[in-house]
């Protein structure tokens, strides 16, 4: 509260706004600051790194905000990336950034753009899955570019790996991730790490077994996503593997259910480990 308030004390509603403004430009110097520190600490452990060339692309859906566009465009910028975008990341059409056929042509125009590094997907939502039966994933291989998202963007990194043994990254995205007005330094951090390495330490605390050691290949991501592609050929068969899953905005109902799918498919069964992240913004009724 304002200085000689009470705790609990409401705040007269005129001097709301401009406390609220400094608050969170405070806030916002706060996170940047500590993003900075971050990706210092993540050149020590990566020695020197050659700045990355992002495209923002969009096949999926249209963003909901541009200012968040714009922040993560400067974000790159100031550590030290150069970034564009495609013209998906701007452009809307129903709940789509652009038709079928332009999103489609967008995948390929980043494949074939020599000055593309990382293939940073806009945000998720819907629309891989109108797509995957005609992307040319064995000409994605050919092109070496690391493409990263997540949420829908799940339904093309299985897709890829299941056709065409391509490994993609489940990382942050340019709306929600590196848009955020204060982003998670965690997430960035290693995020570059992964990115600039062939191997990468991350350390966060997991409830579960206390002495577990196994290795596989690490894939998933969205829950949902991958129940659904459950009998499809964009599902890929992995033995021994690690899978990550996790989702947002689905009844614990559903959760189960989709968890049991996995389990009478024989997927889970199949692995050395299953990891779960956040299941959150569900309602209960």
């Amino acid at each position: 509260g304002r200085p000689g308030a009470a705790f609990g004390q409401a705040t007269p509603p005129h001097d709301r706004p401009a406390r609220d403004g400094r608050v969170l430009r405070r806030r916002v110097a706060r996170a940047f600051d500590a993003i900075l520190r971050g990706a210092a600490r993540t050149r020590d452990r990566m020695g020197t790194a050659e700045p990355l060339r992002f495209t923002i692309v969009a096949p999926a859906g249209f963003a909901t905000d541009q200012d968040a566009v714009d922040r993560a465009c400067a974000l790159l910028i100031r550590l030290g990336h150069r970034v564009r975008c495609d013209t998906t990341a701007r452009s809307r059409w129903q709940r789509f950034s652009a038709p079928d056929d332009e999103r489609l042509a967008a995948i390929e125009r980043v494949a074939a753009d020599e000055d593309t590094d990382v293939a940073l997907m806009l945000r998720g939502g819907y629309g891989f899955t109108r797509l995957i039966d005609r992307i040319d994933f064995a000409g994605l291989a050919r092109a070496p570019k690391r493409w990263m998202g997540h949420s829908d963007f799940t339904a093309f990194g299985l897709a890829a790996l299941a056709r065409a043994g391509i490994v993609t990254f489940a990382g942050p995205m340019a709306s929600c991730d590196f848009g955020a007005v204060t982003p998670s330094v965690f997430t960035l951090e290693n995020c570059f790490g992964v990115l600039a390495n062939g191997e990468w330490d991350v350390e966060c605390a997991l409830d579960g077994p206390s002495r577990l050691a196994c290795a596989g290949t690490l894939w998933g991501g969205n829950l949902a996503m991958v129940a659904h592609l459950v009998g499809t050929p964009f599902l890929p068969s992995v033995d021994g593997g690690i899978l990550f899953l996790e989702d947002v905005g689905e009844h614990p109902y559903r959760v189960e259910r989709m968890l049991h799918q996995l389990l009478h498919a024989g997927v889970l069964a199949r692995q050395r480990a299953v990891l779960l992240g956040a299941f959150t913004e569900y309602q209960l009724n």
